[in-house]
């Protein structure tokens, strides 16, 4: 069975944070895992991209099937418009990232989001 690839925005390399607990969660069930985050250059042995758009031009042949956010709403939101360019259809907004203008900019052109709900818990 294929596993789905899932870009974490807000990926991190401490420990403590969620970024990194949702990272980790997501590689140990078998996701294609990818994080983005412009300060780091590896998190949990993984290549970390700066941009999504960085990791599509590295990765062209590479289908992104989700972009987790793991940031603050107002951060999330300013993200969007290069997940619509990008033609990104699924985004998942982890609890205290989503916002209603991000929810309804999402709508408004045609990505799938989740919001209000955990990938950890929720997603297999």
């Amino acid at each position: 069975m294929k596993k789905e690839t899932i870009l974490v925005v807000g990926a991190s390399a401490n420990c403590e944070k969620y970024g990194f607990v949702i990272m980790d969660n997501l590689l140990k069930r078998g996701f294609d895992t990818i994080p983005i985050n412009p300060k780091e250059e590896k998190i949990l042995c993984v290549k970390a991209f700066k941009t999504i758009t960085e990791y599509v031009k590295a990765n062209p042949e590479k289908k992104i099937d989700w972009v987790d956010f793991v940031l603050p709403p107002a951060v999330a939101y300013k993200i969007l418009p290069e997940i619509k360019s990008l033609k990104i259809k699924r985004v998942w907004f982890q609890p205290g990232s989503e916002s209603d203008i991000a929810i309804e900019y999402c709508k408004k052109n045609n990505i799938r989001c989740v919001h209000h709900a955990c990938i950890m818990a929720n997603y297999e």
